[in-house]
């Protein structure tokens, strides 16, 4: 390898690990540290993945040495954070493009935005139809939802206009969008005349999307870096990786001697503690009377479906709708809530999906998404208890779902007499903080689990 081409990596790495210009970003050095770094040119920009049992980051030189110091400092840390927040893991079998566009849009946001080249994607990158920007500070799978709507919106406007013209093929390419040239690895270059569309210039090949948001429609990627190694990740390596960037954000966090970011150090508590139920066990419980159909492997699931599957058997068991309400009032303590979102997150993981959550103390105090990745738990309400207004708020709304998960220090109404969890006729799991002891006499369709450490 050229020495010339990994220059510019290592005066990033160095600035990183010793200027105090860039002390905030050392705690990033710590983990790159323990990743393998390839230098290449078999990604387009760069890229990281979990190879051969062992964090890999790849860097194309032509593209990572022409930036400036803070940017190539900026896109090893955008690297690192994906690896950090499970992004090579969570993709599943949601649209490639998509999911790289989303992931970016919500890890994005936690860097500079001077630490980025031109082209880094955040949520006013994307107007919504009014014209405003999405939302900030929401997960990879909210943005992927939406960029999923904005690219079938975008695909319809495309038809819509082709319809409305004449098509004819390019003169140049004859309707192939490829130039006779090849480029270094021997690929048909992009048409010239046509910039690959295949069509006359001005005939369907000119499509803007409204809004001045990126064109989803294209197979081009609009992300500033490359996400293909992910494809090549093994399912089954995740609990491997899981346990190594424990311990290489452990040794980080030791190292960086209190400079880690500050949502780091949240992330670390639920990359930390583990999960105190079974939920994959109990999820079944609870969805045995959705059972699916039957697949010819007892191998592997589908994963084009979204089962609970388990090797051994050949029945598959579709996934319930799971809303969370969260006892906020004054007796629960932030440690106690910590625990209880411990258990959401690993449902979050089991199901490839976010949960709706709900703060209540003597009313609701708001429903939102849970995101693991958030830099804080933004608590509402710290008075009285009255779990009894999450039943009503239910039934109320009429809020869809299959299964209600309740964190509670169990200090609450007696709910085999109120009135409001009597109609409420879901099965109701309740997260028990404290380890206090309840009893419910005749009470059916609840079920409580302690989650203390005792």
């Amino acid at each position: 390898m050229n020495t010339q081409d990994r220059k510019g990596f290592e005066e990033a790495f160095i600035n990183m690990t010793s200027s105090p210009h860039y002390i905030n970003q050392s705690f990033y050095s710590f983990v790159i540290a323990k990743m393998q770094i390839m230098i290449n040119k078999s990604v387009p920009t760069a890229g990281v993945g979990f190879v051969n049992n062992n964090f890999q980051m790849v860097i194309n030189p032509d593209f990572f040495n022409k930036l400036p110091l803070e940017q190539r400092i900026g896109i090893l840390i955008h690297e690192c954070d994906h690896i950090i927040l499970k992004h090579i893991f969570r993709k599943g079998e949601r649209d490639h493009q998509l999911f790289n566009v989303a992931a970016d849009i919500a890890l994005n946001q936690s860097i500079p935005r001077n630490m980025l080249p031109e082209g880094a994607l955040y949520p006013d990158s994307f107007k919504d139809d009014k014209g405003n920007p999405w939302p900030e500070n929401l997960t990879a799978e909210h943005y992927y939802e939406m960029a999923k709507k904005e690219k079938e919106k975008q695909e319809q406007e495309k038809q819509d206009q082709d319809q409305d013209g004449d098509e004819e093929d390019c003169d140049s390419c004859g309707g192939s969008g490829e130039s006779e040239e090849t480029d270094e690895n021997g690929q048909p270059k992009e048409c010239e005349d046509c910039k690959g569309s295949g069509k006359q210039e001005g005939q369907g090949s000119g499509y803007q999307p409204g809004n001045g948001n990126p064109n989803l429609t294209g197979s081009e990627e609009i992300t500033i870096d490359s996400h293909e190694l992910w494809d090549n990740i093994d399912e089954n390596s995740e609990e491997l990786a899981s346990e190594m960037m424990e311990k290489i954000l452990d040794q980080a966090m030791e190292k960086s001697r209190g400079n880690a970011p500050a949502n780091i150090e949240e992330m670390m508590k639920l990359w930390k503690r583990a999960p105190k139920i079974s939920w994959k066990k109990v999820l079944k419980k609870f969805v045995s009377s959705k059972k699916g159909s039957n697949v010819s492997t007892i191998k592997k699931r589908n994963r084009r479906v979204r089962t609970l599957g388990v090797k051994g058997t050949k029945v598959h068991y579709d996934i319930p709708e799971i809303i969370v309400g969260i006892d906020t009032s004054g007796s629960m303590s932030n440690e106690e809530i910590l625990a209880g979102l411990v258990e959401i997150n690993e449902v979050c993981k089991l199901t490839n999906s976010n949960m709706k959550l709900v703060q209540i103390d003597t009313e609701i105090k708001g429903l939102e998404e849970f995101d693991p990745k958030k830099k804080d738990f933004k608590r509402r309400g710290c008075g009285g208890t009255y779990m009894g207004a999450m039943a009503a708020f239910l039934n109320e709304k009429k809020i869809k779902h299959d299964v209600l998960v309740m964190i509670s220090d169990m200090y609450i109404e007696d709910v085999s007499t109120d009135s409001n969890w009597k109609a409420h006729k879901k099965p109701t799991l309740w997260l028990n903080t404290s380890g206090t002891d309840v009893e419910w006499k005749g009470t059916k369709g609840h079920v409580i689990y302690s989650i203390t450490d005792a």
